[in-house]
């Protein structure tokens, strides 16, 4: 946890970085949107492929070359910064770069975060996951708004490079469980189609994998119009977007805490289909909101319904599987965030035409809509059933 808190406020400060740069460029919604959704696009193509690899040549060197990876790009992206105005076309390449190490880091991050859980249990391992997550993620948005309002991107790119490269050292010395038993070290295209196969071969997983689908589509998506509501709407600049960043993280920050300190339950489905309402709630309310003081506290919101269902999937879709195949299911459920960037786009092109307000508020109305059918539907009874995310599964 304390090696990954830099990589988190790492993260976070490049979103605020990314996204204002290009909305600084072109002031365009839609812009803003892809530059988005092609960081995310990678994860496609990458998320099975680099939980295969974890699975036979361990997750701790995979997570320290991804965090080298984006402490380069970002230096390179400060020096760049410091001589012109970088172009879309720079921007796109440095999201596709960004997209290629996030994906080796969510793998392998979470993969860890299981199997290091012991007595904890991977539910309140995940949720104090994303207490570091949530405390590295308020201090990039706000140290990110504070730099690019007072020193400028240059500065602001050169705190992303430091946090991923601290990660990258703080990561030395740690070592990957050696797993009882014989392992399995299938080859690396077997291993490919096992993990793509899991959807069909283990029920609980494709059920998982299709709730985090549909709420990383409408509702994590909407991260994309945080310049947009700050530079537009609520007038309130890069200082502004840092507080809703910010406003976010302390959500994700509160509702990891909940889940640390409550008593983990045998079955998630009920909360989790309360929290995918929630966000919708949160979202919906939000597009509507007169002013920034008004909209902290629905951001806020959002943040807790955002983590609840980040823990509980995570959770879940681990315990569903052995050790053997663990990477490869936390490498669909990255491949699920790499469809992301098809709610992205929707949601800064229905922007660019009718307004960020009525974007938001269409999608916070979708995922609403889908945690009634959770709660209300047969649906919603099979996701009640779900169960082993109380205490380790060896």
């Amino acid at each position: 946890m304390v090696a990954m808190l830099p990589s988190w406020l790492s993260w976070s400060a490049s979103l605020a970085v990314m996204g204002w740069l290009a909305f600084a460029a072109t002031k365009a919604p839609g812009i803003v949107g892809l530059v988005f959704a092609v960081r995310l696009a990678p994860l496609v193509l990458l998320g099975v492929p680099v939980g295969t690899l974890s699975d036979r040549f361990g997750r701790v060197r995979i997570l320290q070359a991804s965090n080298l990876a984006s402490a380069a790009i970002f230096v390179v992206l400060a020096v760049l910064v410091l001589r012109m105005t970088p172009s879309i076309v720079v921007l796109l390449s440095v999201s596709v770069g960004l997209g290629l190490a996030d994906a080796g880091r969510m793998v392998c991050g979470n993969n860890l975060v299981f199997e290091f859980a012991g007595e904890l249990g991977p539910t309140r391992a995940f949720a104090l996951s994303n207490l570091v997550a949530a405390i590295g993620q308020i201090a990039g948005g706000a140290i990110a708004g504070v730099a690019l309002s007072t020193a400028g991107p240059a500065l602001a790119a050169a705190i992303v490079a430091t946090g991923s490269a601290a990660t990258a050292l703080l990561l030395i010395g740690i070592r990957d469980l050696s797993r009882s038993g014989p392992v399995e070290s299938p080859s690396f295209a077997a291993g490919l189609r096992d993990g793509l196969t899991l959807l069909r071969r283990v029920p609980t997983v494709g059920l998982l994998i299709a709730v985090a689908l549909v709420v990383e589509m409408f509702a994590f998506s909407c991260v994309t119009l945080d310049p947009v509501f700050a530079g537009q709407v609520f007038l309130v600049g890069p200082a502004g977007l840092g507080f809703i960043i910010a406003a976010r993280s302390l959500g994700r920050l509160a509702g990891a805490g909940a889940l640390a300190v409550v008593r983990p339950r045998r079955s998630v489905g009920r909360t989790l289909s309360l929290a995918v309402l929630g966000f919708g709630v949160a979202l919906a309310a939000y597009s509507q909101a007169p002013g920034l003081a008004v909209a902290l506290p629905l951001v806020l919101g959002a943040g807790i319904a955002s983590v609840l269902v980040d823990a509980l999937v995570l959770s879940a879709l681990q315990a569903s599987v052995g050790a053997e195949s663990r990477g490869r299911a936390a490498g669909l459920w990255v491949l699920m965030i790499g469809l992301q960037p098809i709610g992205v786009l929707e949601v800064g092109f229905v922007a660019q035409i009718a307004g960020a307000r009525v974007s938001q508020g269409l999608n916070g109305a979708i995922v609403l809509a889908f945690g009634v059918v959770l709660l209300a539907t047969s649906v919603g009874r099979r996701l009640r059933e779900i169960e082993t995310v109380g205490q380790p599964v060896t």
